[in-house]
């Protein structure tokens, strides 16, 4: 990875880690040496864990046909995302970039988040039933 491509993904884990912080009022940062095989997820509260593991990705070659294309590399993401996720984390996919101007969230369909993060919710979904995941804004997963 270049170091241009290190920074931006680096520059966007801190824009989603102040954002997570601002709306959850908790200390929440981007994981020290995020990107290298922490085990931890790219955001983390170092002092009460989330319930959620986060990863985030941030790439201009991002397109909307990804999100129906199990091979994509939004997929690869993902599946890298369900090794790395401890059982007692729910995993969740931020990313931005190509055709996707707003943040975008990944997450298991049948997981429970707002239940999770003491949210309800009315949200706009695109579904892929063939993985059981839906894409939201982040704007509507945490109601901002």
């Amino acid at each position: 990875m270049s170091k241009i491509s290190l920074d931006k993904g680096i520059a966007y884990e801190k824009k989603i880690a102040k954002k997570l912080s601002k709306v959850f009022g908790r200390h929440i940062v981007r994981t020290p040496d995020s990107g290298s095989i922490s085990g931890k997820g790219d955001i983390i509260d170092p002092v009460n864990p989330l319930p959620i593991f986060i990863e985030c990705k941030y790439s201009k070659a991002f397109r909307f046909g990804d999100l129906l294309n199990d091979n994509s590399v939004l997929y690869n993401y993902w599946d890298k995302l369900l090794l790395q996720c401890p059982e007692n984390q729910k995993p969740v996919l931020i990313f931005q970039g190509g055709h996707f101007f707003k943040d975008m969230v990944m997450l298991c369909e049948h997981y429970n988040y707002f239940y999770v993060l003491s949210f309800t919710t009315n949200y706009t979904t695109i579904f892929n039933y063939n993985k059981n995941i839906k894409f939201i804004t982040l704007q509507n997963f945490l109601k901002i």
